[in-house]
């Protein structure tokens, strides 16, 4: 489990900065306006699901669970993961607001965090 653990986190690893590298690093850390750059990204990541940056976040969780294997840890990730859901849904819904119809094609085109998803979702 702790080679998967290790492979989970080099993925997240690489999600997270190709997310930054795609949007840039003060605007994926919220340092920078949001106005800042394009106001909508459809590139890197982007056309794969709708949050990749909080996916890594997931991802690391679970991997850190997986290499230590301890009950704490697999606790946490649940509970990462629980957050996950609700910030995306707060993201969604001011996204939606701010962008209206566009982000709602693209909402309805991509997925949320879960590349193989149905789309929308």
């Amino acid at each position: 489990m702790r080679i998967l653990g290790c492979v989970l986190f080099v993925t997240a690893l690489a999600l997270m900065f190709w997310t930054g590298l795609t949007i840039g690093w003060g605007r994926m850390l919220g340092f920078a306006d949001r106005g800042d750059g394009p106001a909508l990204v459809f590139e890197g990541p982007y056309r794969f699901v709708r949050h990749p940056f909080l996916l890594s976040v997931e991802l690391m969780a679970l991997a850190a669970a997986l290499v230590t294997g301890r009950a704490a840890a697999w606790l946490i990730a649940f509970l990462v993961v629980a957050g996950v859901k609700v910030v995306a849904q707060w993201e969604e819904q001011r996204l939606s607001e701010q962008f209206g119809e566009a982000y709602d094609r693209y909402r309805d085109a991509t997925p949320a965090l879960y590349p193989l998803m149905v789309r929308g979702s």
